[in-house]
């Protein structure tokens, strides 16, 4: 007997759980469900009730759900005073997504969501609170930007499954790839699709990255993380382990194609990535590669000991990630498989900042007194409700965490579908409430030792001593400078008049006809006080120039700074090496 299927019903249809939660109801062509398109034959259950789902420094998104293709309006009003605005965003949608830019860091808002001229929350509990508070960045430098994905499942053919009864039965029923087609890697790809926009030192993929482990799953997800540009660390997940038959003696794929330096049989797959000059995540495995039961194998307590203690004579700030809790024996590693140790260890180590986690397939933060205020995150799932993604904006005193969707027809469409996933109890146990998804962690971060700081310092005239850093790459491709330019990040104690520069010395053999200073890149900008990344795009003219750079040239990126209140310029520069064709 095949496994019993969530297929698509009438409008009039309700399914009630045994909680007694009402599940809504679809009508989806089989168009639209191979498509993905959300056209007017679209209905969707009223699980996906009206949810304030992001909140970041400038910015707040909403999502709900209508029976009738209508408008999607929100009504927003600053709550210090100012006008309300209302802002009519789409027209015709069931699911519906509202987007609000050009807020201001740390002011509060309150809201209503609207369409067909009602309103469509209480704006008063949980889920949708009719008011928030925008985040309010860390003040210091930005030390990376960081992309987290968890719960890819690619290769997963049944969404939503608790466990099987005998032959298959799915329980609760379950959202299956015959009808919704390649469901986990269509998340994925338009994940990676908006993620591709940003600029991201690193990538997490915190474990299970497949469904079985199987070949061709682990190298799809594989390729499809490795579109992005930066550099890629990776968790095994439960569902990434061995199988048998499969990918050489010891049935390991994912150990053969993410951990090639690990030997046969190594299946403990542990790395770290140094970010930039200040920053070091340690990624841990927390599962028994053959049964994916939550464990810590072999000697990972004193190796994350070590590399905790080598990043911090380096003075980095370290991140770690594994993709089973550690705060939660049922549903991740029990206290005598290696969840204690670990607990140890990180009550040692105070430069340790946060610690990462999936399985769970929910949003939550929370804290373990013996470790002090170290934070662990749970990230909610991308293959199904919550379906998202979070960014880490990692400063020296701080890091901004926000929680996105990607949005387009089909994740619009699967997204509300899968609310109605577990009797339609999905959103009330995985969401999570807004201070997990959107929130700021501060803390007092110091420079290591010997770690140099690009500052050009200036007295006021007050006699105070003013600061402005300046923080960029070493070295890009003449190609890349070209096509996407290079970002730098400039941190500055006052508001101000920012420019900033790539500037070479450039002679006869880099086709210019006598020794000149050419200007490659430049940007100007006016900052508040704090830090900005600013990205430098070559000019048509500046972009010939580069184009006659047959090799490598010595540049240096400047940085000046023209207070706004008045005072002294203060200027910083950094060396870069353009790379030759």
């Amino acid at each position: 007997m095949g496994s019993m299927r969530a297929r698509p019903m009438t409008r009039r249809t309700v399914v009630r759980g045994a909680a007694g939660a009402v599940v809504g109801s679809t009508a989806l062509g089989p168009l639209a469900a191979s498509t993905g398109a959300a056209d007017a034959g679209l209905y969707l259950g009223a699980a996906l009730e009206p949810e304030l789902v992001t909140v970041t420094d400038r910015s707040m998104v909403a999502w709900w759900w209508t029976e009738e293709a209508t408008d999607t309006t929100i009504r927003i009003t600053p709550v210090a005073g100012g006008p309300t605005r209302e802002l009519r965003l789409e027209e015709r949608r069931h699911v519906h997504v509202a987007t609000v830019d050009g807020l201001e860091p740390g002011a509060e808002y309150r809201y209503e969501l609207l369409s067909g001229g009602r309103r469509m929350g209480l704006g008063s509990g949980p889920a949708d609170p009719g008011a928030f508070r925008t985040l309010v960045p860390p003040s210091g430098r930005k030390l990376a930007t960081i992309a987290l994905l968890n719960d890819l499942h690619i290769g997963e053919h049944c969404s939503g499954t608790l466990f099987n009864l005998p032959g298959g039965v799915s329980v609760p029923p379950c959202f299956d790839a015959d009808t919704y087609p390649d469901y986990a890697h269509r998340m994925a790809d338009a994940a990676i699709g908006e993620l591709s926009a940003h600029d991201l030192d690193l990538v997490i993929a915190n474990g299970d990255l497949t469904d079985r482990g199987r070949p061709d799953d682990v190298a799809r997800a594989l390729r499809q993380l490795r579109r992005l540009s930066a550099p890629l660390l990776v968790t095994r997940g439960n569902h990434d382990r061995r199988l048998v038959g499969e990918c050489g003696p010891d049935h390991d794929c994912l150990r053969s194609q993410a951990f090639p330096g690990n030997a046969v049989g190594d299946g403990t797959l542990r790395s770290v990535a140094r970010v930039g000059r200040r920053l070091g995540v340690v990624g841990l495995d927390s599962n028994d590669p053959d049964t994916g039961a939550a464990r810590i194998l072999g000697d990972q307590p004193a190796w994350l000991d070590a590399q905790l203690d080598a990043l911090k004579a380096e003075g980095r700030d370290a991140i770690v990630a594994l993709h089973h809790p550690l705060l939660k024996p049922i549903q991740g590693v029990p206290a005598d498989e290696g969840a204690d140790a670990l607990l140890a260890v990180l009550a040692r180590h105070d430069h340790v900042r946060i610690v990462l986690h999936g399985h769970t397939h929910a949003n939550d933060l929370t804290t373990h007194g013996p470790t002090g205020p170290l934070r662990f995150l749970e990230n909610g799932a991308i293959k199904n409700y919550p379906c998202g993604y979070a960014l880490l904006h990692v400063h020296e005193d701080g890091i901004m965490r926000t929680f996105h969707r990607p949005v387009n027809d089909w994740t619009r469409m699967w997204t509300a579908t899968t609310a109605r996933e577990t009797w339609g109890l999905q959103p009330t146990a995985l969401r999570g409430d807004l201070t997990s998804r959107a929130f700021v962690l501060r803390y007092d971060s110091r420079f290591g030792p010997g770690d140099p700081i690009d500052d050009a310092v200036a007295d006021s005239p007050g006699g105070r001593a003013k600061r402005i850093d300046l923080a960029s790459v070493r070295r890009v491709g003449n190609a890349k400078l070209r096509r996407r330019g290079v970002v730098v990040g400039v941190h500055s104690d006052v508001d101000a008049d920012v420019t900033v520069r790539i500037v070479a010395r450039l002679g006869r053999g880099d086709g210019v006809r006598r020794p000149r200073t050419v200007t490659l890149a430049r940007v100007r900008r006016r900052s508040a006080a704090g830090t900005v990344r600013l990205r430098l795009r070559p000019t048509a003219s500046q972009r010939l120039v580069l184009g006659r750079l047959t090799r490598a040239v010595s540049a240096r990126v400047e940085v000046e700074a023209r207070p706004r209140g008045g005072g002294a310029v203060r200027r910083a520069r950094r060396p870069l090496r353009v790379l030759g064709r």
